[in-house]
């Protein structure tokens, strides 16, 4: 099963898995029959539209093909990586350190679909590139995952930085910056299992020493970045 292994700007790295190629192709045929039944209805409505108005049939054409070559693009952008294929597969685009790609990296996984779709190019790309990238992906800097179904997240009525008598253990949160918040945020709403674990016990030592504390011998890891994060939150909302 392949994997894909971001490392993050604060050096851990972050193992997801990569969706496989029937997933992408499955996502690929889904957002085909969605293309295609849009297009049948805005067919028939710029249809009666133009047989009132007397729009000239290559209009018509235009007007119903730009949307239909920019979807990928448009639904990647504005719906953080996924399409309504990816979205239905449970898969979505990221970039190679996890983050959410630019811009441009959506644009030049679309400019490259075309090239990816020749042949057995961008198939041949994903089965054989480490992180299981076409072409688009390779030159964008980006890869697809799968998303994991099924989260255990960390109950929020343990994060209790909004209570009126809440009194903050760490002062040196305001220490960390906001990248190094969200990947603690991160790692605590994962999936609870031995590889989490191991993550919040590296990680919990990273944030010790950036914020330059020293916690008690035996201090759960878990524990101590549950108070770090309310900390946070605690010190930023003062803030607002």
């Amino acid at each position: 099963m392949a994997q894909t292994n971001f490392i993050t700007s604060q050096y851990v790295c972050v193992h997801q898995k990569a969706a496989t190629v029937l997933q992408r192709f499955c996502a690929f045929l889904l957002d085909l029959v969605f293309m295609n039944v849009c297009l049948m209805i805005l067919g028939m409505i710029l249809g009666l539209l133009a047989w009132n108005s007397g729009t000239a049939p290559l209009v018509l054409a235009l007007i119903l093909t730009i949307p239909i070559l920019m979807y990928p693009l448009l639904m990647e952008v504005f719906y953080h990586g996924q399409s309504f294929g990816k979205k239905l597969m449970g898969i979505k685009v990221v970039s190679l350190d996890g983050s959410t790609p630019a811009i441009s990296s959506y644009i030049l996984r679309w400019v490259l679909l075309l090239v990816d779709m020749t042949g057995f190019i961008g198939l041949t790309s994903i089965v054989f590139t480490r992180n299981s990238q076409r072409l688009g992906d390779l030159a964008a800097g980006t890869t697809v995952v799968r998303l994991e179904r099924e989260r255990q997240n960390y109950r929020l009525f343990n994060f209790s930085f909004a209570e009126a008598n809440y009194c903050p253990n760490y002062p040196q949160v305001t220490n960390l910056s906001m990248p190094q918040f969200r990947l603690i945020a991160i790692i605590l709403y994962s999936r609870h299992s031995f590889v989490r674990n191991n993550r919040l016990l590296r990680l919990a030592e990273k944030t010790r020493r950036v914020m330059g504390v020293n916690v008690a011998q035996g201090t759960d890891a878990e524990h101590f970045l549950v108070n770090v994060y309310n900390d946070y939150q605690y010190y930023m909302s003062k803030m607002v």
